[in-house]
């Protein structure tokens, strides 16, 4: 009987906030965020706890990955520079680790996820004023392809990279990917489903199960009630 079944919780974190974690490809580490050590930095950690957690990415400024290669072999993760746009860097997850800028065309880069093949970057950007997703050649930048017309957010790709996903007015959308070498083309949107409940926020990710049959999303939690009476007490020696 596994974990799920026996519905057990087991830590794998302690000691410091740690946040935004995804699965490696093989499912062996858990990759996460923490400020164990003062500023966010990027560490990855073995699920079944036979090794300690090594720290991959430390940020001189904020820090927060975003993906990892289809081979797990290199990490995507940008950092946020004050007073500018942010950056977006990759890093082999083995020594040695030299990280290189990616160069993307946009002012911001939101909800970076990379298509199965590796070859494409969809995100959403707001240049135009509105959230609109975007692709874009990978890893060497370049050619863009404006995916949406009517705004759009929080990407993501079917499994087998012939449709993308994404978020507009509450409403799941897919639109047909047609690739053809360096080239990308997109079909029709179409409208699936209106979400029954607000989403956690415009920055968390769209899930896709590997069918492309089942969506995951984070609900927004009802907000706690604060205190409804305030007793004082007078004379009571203190």
């Amino acid at each position: 009987m596994s974990e799920v079944d026996r519905d057990a919780l087991s830590r794998l974190t302690s000691g410091a906030d740690s946040y935004w974690p995804f699965w490696t490809p093989d499912g062996s580490r858990i990759i996460f965020q923490s400020n164990r050590t003062g500023a966010w930095s990027i560490y990855w950690i073995p699920v079944d706890r036979t090794g300690p957690e090594e720290q991959l990415v430390r940020g001189d400024r904020a820090v927060v990955a975003h993906f990892t290669s289809p081979d797990g072999r290199e990490l995507v993760y940008g950092d946020i520079s004050p007073g500018g746009p942010p950056n977006v860097w990759s890093i082999p997850v083995k020594e040695p680790r030299s990280p290189r800028r990616l160069e993307l065309r946009n002012t911001v880069i939101l909800s970076p996820v990379l298509s199965p093949d590796g070859r494409w970057l969809a995100y959403a950007g707001n240049d135009s004023g509105r959230s609109e997703v975007y692709a874009q050649r990978f890893p060497e930048g370049g050619l863009i392809r404006q995916v949406t017309r009517d705004g759009g957010q929080t990407p993501a790709w079917a499994r087998n990279g012939r449709e993308l996903f994404y978020v507009a007015d509450e409403r799941v959308k897919a639109i047909e990917v047609m690739s053809s070498g360096s080239e990308l083309a997109f079909g029709k949107p179409r409208d699936l489903f209106k979400i029954p409940f607000p989403l956690f926020g415009p920055g968390v990710p769209l899930e896709v199960s590997p069918d492309g049959q089942r969506f995951l999303f984070v609900k927004q939690g009802a907000a706690e009630p604060g205190p409804t009476q305030i007793n004082f007490v007078v004379g009571a020696g203190f």
